[in-house]
């Protein structure tokens, strides 16, 4: 069937022997994996390794076209010519002489496989066709995978199944027959009476759709870098931690709720929350009847993963990270480690990305996207999703766009028997409803918390920090403290009131201002600066003199482990709120701590940003229902101050959302699309353009996982060329910082001081002429600095003036 001179590779690699390898990757899946083929037996009543082993024996056999082969043996005839002016040996497993090959074929600007390019053939569609010509039956499970194992089952590689193959007197060639065929499966999902079935028809898919790719990508990888440049197939293991008679309330309470198929687990910030899921994924996973075989922890940011997949990391062992800033915040300092080391984290990091390895933290926004099936690495994320258990480590309340879509998302889970915990200082009791959960919410309260006198008190509108100067005079005095700004303007004109105090009393305060708009190796070095002051590394008996004032947004609301004994903020939704002051007084060595509230205002109006709406027509914010009514119970404390602890905060979060609501038009609207997308795009990728954070789709079924306004990234180092489209990617994860589109655009008349420039840049090789420009936005001189980050429309890095 292979031939057995037929090549695979102009490396000289023959089919027989690369199908044989990818054949040997799918056995090494599986075998490491043995949930994944009981849990599609148990889901489809089929066996998932004789999908996968055909599909691994056939997904190549179109590079025995004629016109595939012809390329490939010009090539590699180039090639052994290569070898023998080298007086090196034809040996096809000598990837170091090909990397060579490929490197010197690349800085003589052609490619090492010239012909290949240029045969007009993708042998993935030639696949397809052998297989019907030689009566080599197979499932259409299968036919999928191998029409997929290269991301060419895609609307965007449509002309490829049409034009392929055709002679010089026809309009289409012989492969958009197959096209057709997958276009009817999926548009007979429309057939299907209910969502649930589309669902469960696209888990049957997928499942051999990734499993093929992932093990084809591996065997690639070894015949082209060596089996050491293989990350190995990793399983979970028992956490590292206390024994049993050790653990905390809220990880006994985990423990206990484990047997649950869902869960919701109600706990103080700074209980363990993070032990306490390990503890519920080992029961699980490790039970005698496994439930899954991996754990996934969506937090509500990606900031907030970064910070919990690094500082976890002594109880969470090896841990994946999803977003590629991750990658970066984890291993960008280890630019000068050898190259196979720096390869190894990449590839972990690939697997970490298809939420295949044994813990991955990531984001809700990620799991919400991969049900959409924007990419064809979302099929992967879907599968592997649908083998997890699941942790949801806070949930925002406030916003109707996440819990609508969170409603949807922990129902297809319920559907492909998904273990789910949902962890929350705050959760309230409509939450069972509102996710049809059955049972009652498990509350854990710590003991820490009763040991802090904890005081809230209101101090009225602010405007800026000269409002609120007796506060932040008492910060001054005490050398601590921790202030949360709303936005990233209000927290400026904290820092810019501060600096100025501290500059003129002379005091050796430090002084630290943390937003979302600095980069990522700067976001890393201000995180350790913080802890550096006001962590829990500091000994019980200095906890008292800790020296530092730390000014935050909503990017330091949760897993940044610092404490204070006073702290300001504005006003937000309680469950906002609660993460907040988790953070006041949180490791117990005062006896008392206060938080300062302010309600927010800008030219003598409520100034609810970012809790709310921004009307563009009226050029005004209109406060969200749980920012007033927030408002509302706060102004009926005493005015000497409310003394409040955990259980206080549960209930006005209770009192906050005490019904499950009906969502609004443009909400409804949103879920509806994402609805959409779930029916109409399970099976062929669809050509549609997603945000870097995976949070919006834009095409005609508009979708978002929540309302946010869409970002833009701008580039605080300047640079206009580059030689490849991964160099352009490294370079935004390095020097990149986010912000709302809208504000890369100048406003009439103020193009002169806008502190955005549009400019053209170039990627490519030059010496190939494959150069493509792209429209990036820079920074202008003046409008960055690592200390105060990204000011943009607020000034200049001199600070002279942030009045809000």
């Amino acid at each position: 069937m292979y031939g057995e001179n037929t090549l695979a590779k102009p490396s000289g690699i023959t089919l027989k022997d690369h199908s044989l390898n990818v054949k040997a990757q799918v056995v090494d899946i599986l075998s490491t994996w043995p949930f994944l083929a009981n849990k599609y037996r148990q889901l489809t009543g089929l066996e998932l390794s004789d999908f996968c082993v055909q599909a691994a024996e056939y997904h190549d056999l179109g590079k025995r076209h004629h016109a595939w082969q012809t390329a490939c043996r010009k090539d590699y005839k180039t090639y052994q010519s290569w070898l023998k002016k080298r007086g090196l040996a034809d040996d096809p497993s000598d990837f170091k002489a090909r990397a060579t090959y490929e490197s010197e074929c690349k800085s003589k600007g052609r490619f090492a496989a010239e012909n290949l390019v240029q045969a007009g053939i993708r042998h993935e569609l030639a696949s397809l066709r052998f297989l019907e010509k030689n009566g080599l039956a197979t499932s259409v499970e299968v036919q999928v995978a191998i029409a997929a194992h290269h991301a060419k089952l895609h609307e965007r590689f449509k002309h490829r199944w049409e034009k392929d193959g055709a002679a010089s007197n026809q309009l289409v060639g012989p492969f958009i027959k197959y096209w057709k065929t997958f276009e009817a499966l999926q548009g007979s999902a429309f057939g299907l009476k209910k969502l649930d079935d589309c669902i469960l028809r696209r888990f049957r898919f997928d499942a051999v759709r990734s499993i093929l790719r992932l093990a084809d990508t591996r065997a690639s990888k070894a015949e082209g870098e060596g089996k050491e440049a293989l990350v190995s197939l990793k399983t979970f293991n028992q956490p590292k931690g206390f024994a049993g008679n050790q653990l905390r309330p809220v990880q006994r309470a985990a423990v206990e709720a484990a047997e649950q198929w869902q869960t919701i687990l109600r706990a103080p910030t700074g209980s363990g929350k993070t032990y306490a899921s390990l503890l519920w994924a080992e029961r699980q996973i490790l039970r005698e009847s496994p439930r899954a075989d991996r754990l996934i922890i969506a937090m509500p940011t990606r900031f907030t993963s970064n910070a919990l997949a690094i500082s976890a990391a002594d109880q969470m062992g090896e841990t994946g990270l999803y977003h590629s800033s991750a990658w970066l915040n984890r291993y960008g300092a280890k630019e000068k480690e050898q190259q196979r080391q720096k390869s190894l984290a990449q590839e972990q990091h690939k697997l970490s990305k298809l939420l295949a390895y044994p813990i991955t933290v990531c984001t809700i926004d990620h799991l919400l996207m991969c049900l959409a099936a924007t990419t064809e690495d979302h099929h992967a994320t879907f599968y592997f999703l649908a083998n997890s258990c699941v942790v949801f480590d806070e949930v925002d309340f406030y916003d109707p766009f996440i819990q609508a879509n969170l409603e949807q998302l922990l129902h297809v889970l319920l559907l492909l028997k998904v273990p789910v915990l949902i962890m929350s200082a705050t959760v309230p009791n409509s939450a069972l409803q509102q996710y049809g959960f059955p049972g009652k919410i498990i509350s854990a309260q710590g003991t820490k918390d009763k040991l802090v006198h904890k005081k809230l008190i209101l101090m009225g509108p602010a405007e800026t920090a000269d409002d609120v100067t007796s506060v932040l005079q008492e910060m001054i005095t005490r050398g601590q403290g921790i202030i949360y700004a709303n936005t990233v303007k209000r927290a400026l004109n904290y820092y810019y009131y501060l600096s100025q105090q501290l500059k003129a009393i002379e005091a050796d305060i430090p002084l630290i201002i943390y937003h979302s708009r600095f980069t990522e190796p700067d976001k890393k070095r201000i995180e350790a600066r913080i802890i550096d002051c006001l962590g829990k590394k500091i000994s019980p008996a200095a906890q008292t003199e800790v020296n530092g004032i730390v000014i935050l947004t909503q990017i330091g609301e949760m897993s940044i482990n610092i404490s204070s004994s006073i702290m300001l903020t504005d006003l937000c939704p309680w469950d906002r709120f609660a993460q907040r002051v988790g953070r006041l007084g949180r490791f117990a060595e005062v006896s008392e701590a206060v938080v300062y509230v302010v309600i927010p205002t800008a030219k003598g109006k409520l100034y609810p940003a970012p809790y709310g709406s921004y009307d563009r027509s009226t050029y005004s914010w209109k406060a969200s229902r749980a920012f007033t009514n927030t408002i509302q119970q706060i102004e009926a404390f005493p005015r000497t101050g409310q003394v409040f602890d955990a259980d206080s905060l549960v209930d006005w979060v209770n009192e906050l959302y005490p019904i499950v609501e009906n969502y609004d038009e443009k909400t409804r609207l949103n879920l509806e699309n994402y609805r959409k997308h779930i029916r109409k795009k399970w099976l062929i990728v669809p050509d549609s353009a997603t945000n870097e954070e995976e949070t919006e789709i834009n095409d005609q079924d508009e979708w978002r996982s929540r309302d946010i306004d869409s970002q833009g990234t701008v580039l605080v180092r300047h640079q206009e060329h580059f030689k490849s489209w991964q160099d352009y990617y490294s370079f935004q994860l390095e020097y990149g910082v986010s912000c709302r589109a809208y504000e890369l655009i100048p406003k009439k008349g103020q193009e002169d001081q806008h502190p955005f420039v549009k400019r053209v840049i170039k990627v490519g090789d030059e010496d190939r002429s494959n150069v493509k420009e792209q429209i990036a936005y820079f920074v202008d001189d003046g409008y960055y600095n690592p200390t105060t980050g990204l000011i943009g429309l607020y000034g200049k890095a001199d600070l002279h003036n942030f009045a809000c």
